[in-house]
């Protein structure tokens, strides 16, 4: 828990340090004083608190408000990064620039932008990328992958599972956003459908017409699902009766046998208070050898313990960054972003990009995927 707040903590500072950074630049490029100043200034503190107001709002049951304000200020929060991000560059640039022209005593005016231009340029270039961004978050693409194994039988045909992750619903999930995610989905026809943690996210306000649409999902191997660090932000307890209402077959720290050859084996997310990283290898290292062992596991990380006692892990979590160049961070703490890697001989990784998006509504050069998993004999 305290890890949990130093964390808030930090990022609390640096989304402030943006808005005093976006205030200074917005002052010195358009010379506000009186009372645009201070008009100004207001409406940054509002878009500041906006995410913090919206939780309150949520957990006092003011729903609509909270929805609102989780709009304004995640849309908010995503053009604020990116224009950052385009801002400080081209700070920095002048800055040298600057000291060129004093060390050279000569006139570099020319190839620099007036105080107006720096404020106003990146504003309209993160404008566009952003609305790029609420494109390529509802471009739902289809990763198909192939796995041969020996551990399918030669008559089996076949075994087709089909991967969602993090799709985040919650206060701005609605039916229309999920419906085409639920359709490509079907249109799979998968032999078992899971989830990889995150599918809730906050309060769900239409949430049997939400449960609904997941339920209307038919997969005749199952479906399961594990938690994600945000079940346990919404609550662990609640979290788990939304997956089962929404017809999946909750795996904490659990196996189950879809088939004589196959094992599924889910195990909790370390956000969890009672996390124990023993209770993973202790489940993995129990299962049939012969069987080809599924892990799915939140965020795609090897415990040591169960390295090639597994076949194929199946995580998410790092949405490959969701917003480039955000991805560069990502990969510091996470190494394997996306995509399908070999751990070692007959042991694989796959990252899921994710289906839905976190915080901004926005994916730039991160587009979301539902996975397809074809397990055949080898």
């Amino acid at each position: 828990m305290i890890k949990m707040w130093a964390l808030l903590s930090v990022v609390l500072s640096i989304f402030a340090v943006f808005h005093l950074y976006v205030l200074i630049r917005v002052k010195q490029g358009f010379y506000f004083y009186g009372f645009p100043y201070w008009f100004f200034l207001v409406v940054l503190a509002f878009l500041m608190f906006c995410p913090i107001n919206a939780h309150i709002l949520e957990s006092r049951d003011y729903i609509i408000s909270a929805k609102l304000l989780f709009w304004i200020g995640n849309v908010w929060t995503g053009l604020l990064l990116v224009y950052v991000g385009l801002s400080l560059p081209l700070d920095i640039y002048h800055i040298f620039m600057s000291l060129m022209q004093r060390m050279s005593d000569g006139d570099l005016t020319v190839m620099m932008l007036s105080k107006t231009q720096r404020a106003v340029a990146p504003a309209f270039i993160a404008a566009g990328i952003i609305i790029y961004g609420a494109i390529e978050a509802h471009q739902i693409r289809i990763e198909t992958i192939f796995i041969k194994s020996p551990k399918i039988p030669a008559g089996a045909g076949r075994l087709r599972i089909v991967q969602i992750s993090d799709l985040h619903i919650g206060p701005m999930m609605h039916a229309a956003r999920l419906t085409p995610i639920i359709d490509k989905v079907k249109a799979a026809r998968p032999d078992i459908v899971v989830s990889t943690g995150d599918l809730i996210d906050g309060s769900v306000s239409n949430g049997t017409t939400i449960t609904h649409l997941l339920s209307s999902i038919w997969a005749p191997l199952g479906k399961y699902a594990v938690s994600g660090n945000h079940e346990n932000i919404t609550g662990l307890k609640k979290s788990v009766d939304f997956i089962q209402k929404s017809g999946f077959i909750y795996l904490g720290n659990r196996s189950v046998n879809p088939k004589k050859f196959i094992t599924i084996a889910g195990v909790n997310d370390r956000s969890e208070p009672n996390f124990d990283e023993k209770a993973e290898s202790d489940l993995i290292l129990k299962q049939p050898k012969s069987n080809f062992i599924i892990l799915l596991k939140h965020r795609p990380e090897i415990n040591r313990r169960t390295k090639g006692h597994f076949d194929l892990q199946l995580s998410g979590h790092t949405h490959h960054g969701q917003m480039m160049p955000f991805g560069l961070l990502i990969k510091l703490f996470y190494p394997v972003m996306g995509g399908l890697h070999q751990i070692t001989p007959g042991c694989n990784l796959y990252v899921s990009r994710g289906t839905g998006t976190w915080g901004p509504p926005f994916r730039i050069m991160a587009p979301p995927e539902i996975t397809v998993i074809d397990l055949l004999p080898g």
